[in-house]
């Protein structure tokens, strides 16, 4: 450590706060293990209340918000000379909470990708019948649709997506497949749109992760620089 830095509480932080590495992260940006570490060692600095405070802020941001939002809601709550250990602690939380939205992201991208290809398969399916299919009436309405996320489900005598669509015969009538179809592409429309919307949010979503990575990089290194003595004497001079 420096010997300029010590003994030396960091005011205000406000531009430590704001100053990103240009670092190179992965898009799917994983928690830096040295943001963890630090994060331990601010949170053995600060008393219980004052957690719990810094984690209610990281809390109260919204998702998408950026580091700059949760340095502007730190300073409302705790004034200008926030603490580092209280700026780490509050920013490894919210980064947390993104990291599992993250997880979220990919699941529900999985199930849509896999919905997709279901409802392609299904449509060849009926199409394939369709050529040898005999004459006959549509027969009843199909059941409307759920309400989303999709919910998988296949059997021998339908699949589920987003409604029950029933599986083609060779007694199906050309008519009802024809209702199969329409009902099968309707589907198809409303989950490659969806998928489309999610794919680009997710990579919005991704490239915002980045910044909170290299925010807690840099709140890190700084805090390195200081002893676990410097760390709880900030707490205490900015709670004067």
């Amino acid at each position: 450590m420096g010997g300029e830095r010590r003994g030396r509480l960091l005011p205000g932080i406000g531009l430590a706060l704001a100053c990103l590495l240009g670092l190179a992260l992965p898009a799917r940006a994983q928690l830096p293990p040295e943001a963890l570490r630090q994060r331990a060692r601010a949170s053995r600095a600060m008393p219980e209340s004052l957690r719990g405070q810094a984690a209610e802020v990281a809390r109260s941001l919204s998702p998408s918000a950026e580091p700059e939002e949760l340095t502007a809601r730190l300073f409302v709550r705790f004034g200008p000379e926030v603490a580092l250990p209280t700026a780490l602690y509050a920013a490894v939380e919210h980064a947390e909470m993104r990291e599992r939205l993250v997880d979220e992201f990919a699941r529900r991208i999985h199930v849509l990708e896999d919905s997709d290809e279901i409802f392609h398969d299904y449509l060849q399916e009926v199409n394939e019948f369709l050529r040898v299919a005999p004459s006959g009436p549509a027969g009843p309405p199909l059941p409307e649709l759920d309400d989303f996320p999709p919910r998988i489900e296949k059997t021998p005598e339908k699949i589920h997506v987003l409604r029950d669509l029933p599986r083609p015969t060779p007694a199906t009538p050309a008519a009802r497949l024809r209702l199969f179809r329409e009902a099968a592409l309707a589907d198809l429309d409303r989950v490659e749109a969806t998928l489309e919307r999610a794919r680009a949010a997710q990579e919005t979503y991704q490239e915002q992760q980045v910044r909170w990575m290299r925010h807690l990089v840099r709140l890190s290194e700084i805090a390195d620089e200081l002893s676990d003595r410097e760390l709880l004497l900030s707490v205490r001079k900015a709670s004067d």
